[in-house]
């Protein structure tokens, strides 16, 4: 099927159709009915493929019309994809959110009322290649196999096919891979053949032709490896069916290392398009030596526009395109053995308008043997052709029928009418370069009488599924009337009526109980009647679910189909019935056929999906074939001022994807000067105070893709020795002080309060001494707190304090409270102040005083200011003291709290059980604390119990750690009171550490037994690897057990056991599912999925870290399970130790759990009141993801 076949086969299925369309609102009496009119028509719309367009129209009608959009043949249906408004003022929208190659071609609005009907039709143009979100991803579900194509095949009996992509001219090298596609829709299915040269092409030797089908879109494919120069030429695709046929040609060429001439490959070719509008022209052209290309317009060299290249093919865009750019277009190309020129013609209409009827005809009721005379105007620049169509057949002038057309008015003129023949719809359609509008309206040719001379049988029965044909007879040639239980049938559904002649046909195709009841034919006062019957066929799956596998993010589609077109199915998930109909799942129901689409699927979409069609049940595992993590957003350029922070930002498509980072090549160690955050699918490399050393390439990898980019650090000649502190804080009426040191002496500063520049005066005083620079803010006041800033233009310098009008805090507040006492010692605590004076509270200072020594108040100490606590030692047992506690922030310090209670070192103060005997104290420390076990990264401490229990038990040991350097000691763990070793891991590396141990009893804590200074310099290392073999075995359905051998070395650190990982061959991510401890080399693996293939590793861990992987040499396949290894199975889990992270037998964590690879959270219930609870996570995603 050539073009203007195909515009003809078009225009009469559409006028099929609108003849179709239902009339709901009928005109009353008193008003006189006006056929539709478009005051404002469609304009065409050329846009990028992904995009979203609006076509919009505005009409006008008695009774108000009813509007259906077309897309080429078929109605559009109303969906998320295709949404639809007709607002008050009559103005029809249709908004398509977003465009799709396959959706190029002409959009029809139809508006049509009772006396008759008006349309209005424009193109769109998709431009640029298809993308992944299109029909050339053809192992995907789109849209169209849900809404859009089921609409299409409810209306169509039948498609001639049609191209939505037809392959492009190309040029590409010798010996190289070559794979080009074409997209059609066809109902029914087309042949489809290739040919070279017009001779066919088959699957052969180097060649591959494949076709494959989704819905009435077929997608036919050719591949030929390492293409030969014999196999360039004319390809040719064919494609035919009981319709019609359609074909695309393109031309392939092979590039050698021959020389050749020029040859035009793809010529220009000529076009006409409206002023405003974007003109593309392109050719392709080939030659060796590459030849030189010129363009020329009207025969002068074309230099206002910029021409285009990508391989072979040159293209010149001219975008708002005016009548000026109007003219022939020529491209030259020349090289050392010829040229070649080819030439086309633009022409840029001004004003150019598609059709529009600006006065139409009306339905008309006459008496035979009258004259009838149609009259309509059209306007539209090209002028357009005009043609007159009855019941959808070509209606030529005659000795009957007279047609006039002026160019602008139009008339037809039948002068004695006939019933038989001039009964009917006759419509006008005028169609121009712009495009097309038609018009039309019912013409009813009225005879005295008519009857029945056949009626309709007196019932119809039949079974589901099937079709139904209800028919009679008339004595005239009339139109008749069907209706359904009262309701007339417009046959716009699955019910098709047929007026041929005097025969009237009522069609019911795949009948369901839902066509049960009463019809009748009627003409005039006369009516046949009849009732129609449908049993059902017995409830069972004619197609029943079939395993899927789907790649990552695609759309997925699980299809059945049953034996009745009104029971519904019940659609589950791993037995669970899937409730969540949204974004995520949509079913459809369509006739006998029901699918379930799952969209944008995740490995958390794989699983056993189920439909339950009342006693029946058929399953289908889906599977998911995992994408390889991407790089969304790269890397950027970072240039920074010597000190400040860079940040390095790169987003991945996967937030649990593995990203190394290097710095010139080198991988990176992160520490507290480069650090790396992770939010989500976000990374950041924060490189903090930045210096030259600092400069280089920064690269990050995420499996075969890098990103890189470059950090500059500029090196200022002048900086800050002395910048501004953050706050700057003062007592309200006093001067506030604001002091720099530079670099150099003769560097000159601007201060600014907020945004202003200030300027010495009375209330600022600016002094300049050497390197320093000085603000001095006068009698601040509360108005006074405001940023003040010191700028060094010359140098890009700033720095900035906010200044803080405050006073002293208040005291420290009360009550005292003791904990911890022992005969020399106890901890005293307290609460911070009640207002912090407007100011940080930087530390709390203590001070005692002994009451049976004539002496005053001394300081003991201080802490910091978030701290309250504070340890007494050194105390005389019996000795009365007191205290006084101050507050200080950056004002000064507060009065003191002086608590009245004078505290007894020694005294057996009870806090917590008035009943605990006097006699009871807390212990005295733990004995002979010594380090048993050194690494550079872990510690293992042993103690013996304390010499004296205090009178109660021992109920536990306190681990605390701090570097020796810092003042804060660090709570490790409560250990029970059995336990007197404990092993301290992921400790700093070159540190010097300093551990202490307290023993505790119901008063409290004993004082401390305290290590000397632990420097942490061993050198151990990783184990090597487990030994082989790797043993694997089945033991029973789904599960198998591993073994292995123990590693050669341990590192220098003890061996703590092993890991185990596992992955799915069809998939990238390795994931750990298990531990085993020291000793046991044997591992159960359950719940593998049958004629799966899995690889596992084996990695042996101690202290520092993990072994490099013992890895399986060959997946390994899970077979069905005989009767034979049932024993092993029941002897092995049997057997099982209750679940732990250390036994050697795995259990289904990941499904008990209902969790995934990625989970984030974790909850844990019936937690038992007042014990303590203590959760790890481990992460060895360096390891696992080689």
């Amino acid at each position: 099927m050539d073009e203007p076949q195909y515009i003809q086969f078009v225009q009469r299925k559409l006028n099929e159709k609108i003849d179709k369309l239902p009339v709901l609102e009928k005109p009353k009496s008193s008003e006189q009915p006006r056929a539709p009119k478009f005051l404002e028509k469609l304009k065409p719309i050329t846009t990028h493929d992904g995009f979203s367009v609006v076509f919009q129209c505005k009409v006008e009608g008695y009774p108000r019309p009813q509007i259906t959009w077309f897309r080429q043949t078929h109605i559009i249906k109303e969906s998320i994809d295709f949404q639809m408004y007709y607002t008050e003022e009559n103005v029809a929208t249709l908004v398509i959110s977003e465009v799709f190659p396959e959706d190029a071609g002409t959009f029809t609005c139809v508006a049509k009322n009772s006396a008759g009907f008006a349309s209005s039709t424009a193109e769109l143009t998709v431009e640029g290649p298809l993308s992944s979100h299109g029909s050339d991803r053809t192992h995907s579900i789109s849209r169209k196999s849900l809404s859009r194509t089921s609409s299409l095949a409810d209306i169509l009996e039948g498609m001639p096919p049609v191209f939505a992509k037809k392959p492009k001219t190309q040029s590409v090298p010798e010996e190289t891979d070559v794979t080009i596609d074409a997209v059609l829709a066809a109902i029914p299915e087309p042949d489809i053949k290739w040919y070279r040269n017009g001779k066919k092409v088959t699957t052969k030797e180097n060649i591959t032709i494949s076709t494959t089908s989704e819905n009435y879109i077929y997608t036919t494919t050719i591949k030929i490896t390492k293409i030969k120069k014999k196999q360039e030429g004319r390809y040719k695709i064919v494609a035919k069916n009981s319709e019609g046929h359609a074909t695309a040609e393109f031309t392939l060429r092979v590039r050698t290392s021959e020389k050749e001439a020029p040859e035009i490959v793809e010529p220009l070719q000529s076009t006409t398009i409206r002023k405003g509008e974007t003109a593309t022209l392109t050719t392709t052209i080939v030659g060796n030596p590459e030849p030189a290309i010129q363009w020329f317009k009207n025969d002068k060299p074309l230099e206002a526009l910029s021409p285009r290249r990508n391989g072979d093919t040159y293209t010149v865009i001219i975008k708002d395109a005016t009548t000026s750019d109007t003219g022939e277009y020529t491209v030259k190309a020349n090289n050392s053995l010829g040229s070649a020129i080819t030439s086309a013609f633009l022409t840029v209409q001004d004003n150019a308008e598609p059709p529009l009827f600006v006065k139409r005809f009306e339905e008309q009721n006459i008496p035979e043997k009258t004259p009838l005379i149609l009259r309509a105007k059209v306007t539209g620049n090209p002028i357009p052709e005009v043609t007159w169509l009855l019941n959808n057949q070509p209606l030529e002038s005659s000795e009957r029928v007279r047609i006039l057309y002026d160019l602008e008015n139009i008339e037809l003129t039948i002068k004695e009418t006939n019933s038989e023949l001039d009964s009917g719809i006759y419509k006008c359609v005028a169609t121009n370069s712009m495009g097309r509008a038609s018009h039309g309206a019912p013409v009813n040719v009225e005879v005295d009488t008519v009857k029945f001379t056949k009626k309709l049988q007196k019932s119809y029965k039949n079974f589901e599924r099937e079709t139904i044909e209800l028919e009679c007879e008339t004595s005239h040639s009339v139109r008749t009337k069907w209706w359904y239980n009262g309701t007339e049938i417009s046959g716009m559904d699955h019910r098709v009526v047929i007026h041929d002649g005097r025969t009237h046909k009522l069609i019911i195709k795949n009948v369901s109980k839902n066509d049960e009841g009463n019809y009748k034919c009627t003409v005039k006062n006369q009516k046949t009647e009849t009732i129609v019957e449908v049993d059902q066929r017995k409830l069972e799956f004619v197609k029943k679910l079939q395993d899927l596998e789907i790649t990552e993010k695609d759309n997925a589609i699980l299809e059945v189909e049953i034996t009745s077109d009104t029971a519904d199915v019940v659609w589950l998930k791993d037995g669970v019935p899937i409730t969540d109909i949204d974004d995520k799942f949509e079913t459809e129901k369509d006739r006998g056929v029901r699918k379930l689409l799952i969209r944008s699927t995740s490995i958390h979409d794989e699983g056993e999906y189920s439909c339950q069609l009342v006693d029946e049940e058929c399953k289908a595992d889906v599977t998911v074939i995992e994408l390889p993590p991407e790089i969304i957003t790269p890397l950027q350029d970072k240039t920074v001022t010597k000190g400040e922070k860079a940040v390095f930002e790169i987003e991945l498509s996967k937030g649990d994807a593995l990203a190394k980072w290097y710095k010139d090549g080198k991988e990176i160690q992160f520490s507290e000067h480069i650090q790396l955050a992770i939010d989500g699918k976000t990374q950041k490399l924060k490189i903090y105070k930045s210096d030259r050393d600092d400069q280089g390439t920064y690269t990050c990898k995420v499996g075969k893709q890098s990103s890189s980019a470059t950090l500059t650090v500029n090196i200022p000649s002048c900086e800050w020795i002395k910048p501004l502190p953050e706050e700057t804080v003062v007592p309200i009426n006093t001067d506030a002080e604001f002091e720099v040191e530079l670099s150099k002496e003769d560097a000159e500063v601007t201060w600014w309060k907020k945004d202003t520049k200030i300027e010495s005066s009375s209330r600022y005083t600016i002094t300049k001494s050497k390197t320093y620079r000085k603000l001095v803010v006068h009698q601040v006041t509360m108005e006074d707190q405001y940023e003040y800033t010191c700028t060094v233009e010359k140098y890009s310098l700033k720095t900035s304090s906010k200044l803080k009008v405050g006073d002293r805090p208040s005291p420290p507040r009360g009550p005292l409270e003791v904990s911890g006492m022992t005969a020399q010692s106890f901890t005293i605590q307290w609460q911070p102040p009640e207002n912090d004076g407007n100011s940080e509270i930087l530390e709390y200072i203590i001070e005692s005083k002994d009451m049976k020594l004539k002496r005053d108040f001394k300081k003991i100490g201080a802490t910091k200011g978030s701290i309250t606590d504070f340890a007494v030692s050194e105390l005389k047992k019996d000795h009365g003291y007191k205290f006084k506690i101050y507050a200080r922030n950056a004002v000064g310090i507060s009065d003191p709290y002086c608590p009245d209670e004078t505290v007894i070192a020694g005294s057996r103060i009870n806090k917590f059980d008035d009943f605990v005997p006097s006699c009871i104290a807390p212990p005295s420390p733990p004995l002979n604390l010594t380090i048993k076990d050194l690494t550079s990264r872990s510690a293992t401490l042993t103690w013996e119990p304390p010499e004296n229990d205090g009178g109660s038990e021992i109920t536990g040991y306190v681990i605390e750690k701090k570097l020796e350097f810092m003042p804060k000691w660090e709570k490790v763990y409560t250990l029970e009171a059995f336990t007197l070793e404990y092993t301290l891991e992921n400790l700093k590396e070159k540190s010097d550490y300093i551990f202490r141990v307290y023993a505790e009893n119901a008063i409290g804590l004993s004082a401390p037994a305290q290590t000397d200074v632990v420097q942490m310099r061993s050198l151990a290392t990783v184990p090597s690897p487990p030994t082989p073999p790797l043993e694997i075995r089945t033991i029973g359905p789904n599960a198998i057990v591993v073994e292995w051998g123990i590693p050669e070395s341990d590192g220098g650190a003890p061996l703590l056991g092993y890991n185990i990982a596992i992955k799915d061959t069809k998939k990238t991510m390795w994931m750990e599912i298990g531990k085993t401890p020291k000793g046991v080399q044997k591992f159960t693996i359950r719940d593998l999925q049958e004629d799966h293939e899995y690889l596992i590793r084996i990695f042996a861990r101690n202290e520092i870290g993990l072994s490099g992987p013992l890895e399986s040499d060959e997946p390994f396949k899970v077979l069905p399970s005989g009767d034979a290894d049932q024993d092993d199975f029941r002897e092995v889990t049997s057997e099982r130790e209750p679940t732990s992270r250390s036994s050697e037998t795995t259990t289904s964590w990941l499904r008990e759990n209902s969790m995934d690879a990625d989970i984030k959270s974790y909850a844990k219930g019936k937690l038992l009141r007042k014990d303590e609870y203590f959760f790890r996570i481990w992460c060895y995603a360096t390891k696992l993801f080689k």
